[in-house]
């Protein structure tokens, strides 16, 4: 990302790319002073979605860093036929079957190709799936931010398809200690940039892992997060609530506190950053 971490996808990838890399056709298909108009229809299910919005933003922003003039529209039409144009679009869009793109079935598809469409200079960034797509626009951002320059950022020479060599690929960040991890863990300014680099990389999961793994219990001395639900859960409270229901009831009803641990690392850690809230005070 732009200025925003040290661990670039392109830096991994340059050498397996060079042999694939998008040369320009002419030479002279984009220059940092020309306008570049993008394109995304709030009808496409896919290209409204809420990861392919995020990832226009990070194109948009590497445009204007590399100085070229962006402005958004919705429809293809209402782009001036001498501007060059990013069309963000779902496999089954109407942009993507008249320049006859394909990226198959399966999740996280994507496809960069150059096209001609209603007389005007394209350059389609088509997903399977909002994943996908995000992964295609997310691509010709990294492009202009690490290469030799506008022209040969967004030039396609030849169609682009790319599918997941592996359908899972996850990073774990442990939470062993409060003092060592509390101040990450609910760190507001960090996360979007951490996860904006792991989207950039290409991780689609992030495993939080908590409490220390052991063998055995026996012996467990260091039991932080061991057993997630006194930690995120007032135990008071839900013992309480067990004796109301079983004075109003002829046959308990338990809160099934283990049931309901199971998914409260990710509802605390999601309601953590959303509101504000300490999911370890």
């Amino acid at each position: 990302m732009h200025n925003r971490s040290s661990a670039r996808r392109r830096d991994v990838l340059r050498a397996g790319l060079a042999g694939g890399a998008l040369g320009m056709a002419g030479g002279a298909d984009a220059r940092a002073s020309e306008a570049v108009v993008l394109v995304a229809d709030p009808a496409d299910p896919i290209a409204s979605a809420a990861p392919v919005l995020w990832a226009l933003g990070e194109l948009r922003d590497a445009l204007t860093d590399a100085g070229v003039a962006v402005r958004q529209v919705e429809r293809l039409e209402q782009a001036d036929r001498s501007a060059l144009c990013i069309v963000a679009c779902g496999a089954g869009s109407d942009v993507a079957r008249l320049a006859r793109v394909s990226v198959g079935e399966g999740a996280e598809r994507l496809a960069l190709q150059s096209a001609r469409v209603s007389c005007r200079r394209v350059k389609i960034a088509c997903g399977s799936d909002a994943r996908g797509l995000m992964y295609a626009l997310l691509e010709l951002a990294d492009r202009l931010r690490t290469g030799s320059g506008v022209a040969d950022a967004l030039a396609l020479s030849a169609p682009i398809a790319e599918v997941p060599a592996t359908p899972v690929r996850s990073v774990m960040r442990q939470v062993v200690s409060e003092p060592l991890d509390r101040s990450w863990f609910e760190d507001r300014a960090m996360w979007p940039h951490y996860l904006g680099m792991l989207a950039n990389s290409r991780f689609n999961r992030l495993h939080l892992g908590f409490g220390l793994g052991y063998d055995s219990l026996r012996g467990v001395t260091d039991s932080y997060m061991l057993f997630l639900y006194p930690f995120l859960v007032d135990v008071r409270a839900t013992m309480l609530l067990s004796q109301i229901f079983r004075r109003r009831n002829a046959r308990p009803i338990s809160p099934h506190c283990a049931s309901s641990a199971t998914n409260a690392p990710r509802a605390a850690w999601i309601f953590s950053l959303a509101s504000g809230r300490t999911a370890m005070s």
